[in-house]
């Protein structure tokens, strides 16, 4: 059952508080949670970190049930509070604004893209990743969806299917691939790489932490 309100987070060592609005509390409770496993620069999730997560209380204080109110009632109690001072509080804005409807730009979306270039996932994300999903299912798509996806992809030839190259294409191919082995097919390595991959291999599992982190992580994939 989702509850639709004005929430708060109080560090029971310091009294510091934090308020916030969401159209799902308890959902909102475990995003914080989780947040504080992926280094946010954020006061809350940083004292989370210094405290440690047992030392917090998250209490739905009201409950509201117009979302336009939710900015309304989420000022009220944050100058109830005063968490916006940094001795009282962890919330960085004076003012309630909610993300709710709003859209970036293009350019902060490219922004964002360029940001996210090269960056993987390290092992301890992956495995929280594939233990958060495990055993979820996609939701099938409302007819009406499949309608429109079928309609927008009508007369459309699949991936390269039935696309016939020209007599210059092919040359130019067949001339860049010539003498490359196809994937790794016929590539032999080094006694030397052959070693140095075998000493990686032998180092990487004897640290236990690595050795229980991939275990646990195939485990839950």
């Amino acid at each position: 059952m989702k509850i639709q309100g004005i929430y708060k987070i109080k560090n029971i060592i310091n009294n510091k508080i934090y308020i916030g609005q969401s159209q799902d509390i308890l959902l909102r409770f475990k995003q914080h949670k989780r947040n504080i496993y992926y280094c946010k620069k954020h006061l809350l999730y940083n004292s989370f970190r210094k405290y440690g997560i047992e030392n917090f209380e998250f209490i739905i204080i009201e409950e509201v049930k117009d979302v336009n109110m939710l900015d309304l009632r989420e000022q009220c109690w944050l100058d109830y509070y005063q968490s916006y001072l940094s001795e009282k509080g962890y919330n960085l804005r004076h003012k309630a604004e909610s993300m709710r409807g709003y859209k970036h730009s293009k350019e902060t979306k490219d922004k964002i893209a360029i940001a996210h270039v090269g960056k993987k996932h390290s092992d301890i994300s992956k495995l929280k990743i594939g233990l958060g999903n495990k055993g979820k299912k996609c939701e099938p798509f409302a007819e009406e969806h499949k309608r429109k996806i079928g309609l927008a992809n009508k007369g459309k030839i699949p991936w390269n299917k039935g696309i016939a190259h020209t007599e210059e294409t092919r040359n130019k191919i067949a001339k860049m691939c010539k003498g490359k082995p196809s994937g790794h097919k016929g590539i032999k390595h080094s006694k030397e790489a052959r070693d140095k991959m075998s000493e990686s291999h032998i180092q990487r599992w004897k640290n236990k932490k690595n050795k229980d982190n991939i275990i646990n992580f195939k485990k839950a994939v």
